[in-house]
């Protein structure tokens, strides 16, 4: 990934010199270190650069490390995160940090923590979080898909269409539309109405592991197998 200064950052799965976070600096890869913080022992598959410049470091088994003016911080289970294993990590439009981990939800808001932990959620395995520009935020899991309610702050199953089904990707295009990675297949969220989208051909593909929107408007589809998929608006 990229920061906002040209800076390559990268999360090799391992421990060791060569593995860990590693960033581009003078035109060689190096382990990136800084007080507090030594990836190079430990492991870590998620990475984020906020809109501040900050540095965030997901670990597989060592909670969230927020990185700032070559400082780091720490939040695992012993101070609040609800798991140690952070698998997602992802900033809605109003700079709020939202990380999932293997035991709940949470969100960091100028550096306050907030967990939404398996309690009113469907299910206890998160798959992805997703803040729309309405100002709600829908949360796939193994099972549902959940939308944590802005007026309460609690959640609920946004579809039974979906229900029972694990829901991940996830993208709102710059229309408003929706488009859902469910089980095997792609879905349209658009005037209310789940739509399935190319029928089979994701299914033999091995599903939907990632959605993104070009500057045209023009959707792609990543599959587990390494399929790249392009799919036209207007097109099934």
């Amino acid at each position: 990934m990229l920061g906002p200064s040209g800076t390559a950052w990268a999360s090799l799965d391992g421990t060791g010199p060569q593995l860990g976070v590693r960033y581009y600096p003078g035109g060689k890869w190096t382990s990136y270190a800084v007080p507090g913080f030594d990836r190079a022992r430990g492991k870590s598959h998620t990475l984020l650069v906020d809109h501040r410049g900050s540095l965030w470091v997901g670990t597989q088994n060592d909670g969230v490390y927020p990185i700032s003016g070559g400082v780091a911080d720490h939040y695992g289970v012993s101070n609040g995160l609800s798991g140690n294993d952070a698998g997602l990590l992802f900033e809605d439009r109003e700079g709020n940090i939202w990380v999932v981990t293997d035991g709940g939800l949470d969100m960091f808001r100028d550096t306050a923590l907030i967990s939404y932990t398996r309690q009113g959620v469907s299910d206890s395995e998160f798959h992805s979080v997703m803040a729309l520009r309405n100002g709600a935020v829908w949360i796939g899991t193994s099972g549902a898909l959940n939308i944590l309610r802005k007026q309460d702050g609690k959640t609920a199953i946004f579809d039974r269409k979906v229900s029972g089904q694990g829901v991940g990707p996830m993208l709102e295009d710059h229309s408003g539309v929706v488009w859902l990675g469910v089980d095997l297949t792609l879905m349209r969220f658009q005037n209310g109405r789940f739509q399935e989208i190319g029928g089979q051909r994701f299914a033999s593909f091995g599903g939907v592991s990632g959605i993104a929107e070009d500057s045209g408007g023009t959707i792609w589809v990543l599959t587990p197998r390494g399929a790249v998929i392009q799919h036209c608006r207007g097109h099934n």
